[in-house]
């Protein structure tokens, strides 16, 4: 009986330590989510007020119209959720050019590695992604067992009780 209280006072401690980790991680969450949303709002209108100045006819504008122009085009701006990066963003020459189906491309890895990188929808020759995604499924594989095998070890321990 005093085992059995030992362990529920021990599994209520953990449970309103996650509990609290979890609202702490929330709560900053939150937070910083506010801040990031209040920098992108101004970063937003003073983006919209650099593209309506650099037009020669806004120089026949007032302050007041100008104001009033930037407020209204932001806010439209943040419903439809356009950032100041989208209204700034320009085509850039991509860095690895684009292959014929029967060119081959230059890889430095086995053809198999290769393979999986264009699979995956990944340009070059770095492997560094695919190992990685390897290396987290191998992670989260190994996690699984343990949670298993945890799981197992409670039911064969309460069944013997």
């Amino acid at each position: 009986m005093k085992r059995e209280r030992v362990y529920t006072e021990v599994m209520s401690s953990r449970f309103a330590t996650y509990a609290f980790l979890v609202f702490l991680a929330l709560t900053l969450l939150v937070s910083f989510a506010s801040f990031a949303y209040a920098q992108t709002d101004e970063e937003l209108r003073s983006t919209v007020r650099a593209a309506i100045l650099s037009d020669p006819r806004s120089a026949s504008m007032s302050e007041a119209e100008i104001d009033a122009m930037v407020e209204a085009l932001s806010g439209q701006a943040a419903e439809q959720g356009v950032t100041a990066s989208d209204i700034t963003w320009q085509p850039q020459q991509s860095e690895f050019p684009a292959t014929s189906k029967g060119e081959p491309t230059s890889c430095a890895y086995p053809t198999l590695l290769c393979s999986l990188n264009e699979a995956f929808g990944l340009s070059g020759s770095s492997i560094l992604l695919p190992t990685a995604l390897g290396v987290v499924s191998a992670l989260l594989l190994a996690v699984v067992a343990m949670m298993i095998e945890h799981h197992r070890k409670e039911r064969f321990s309460a069944q013997r009780a």
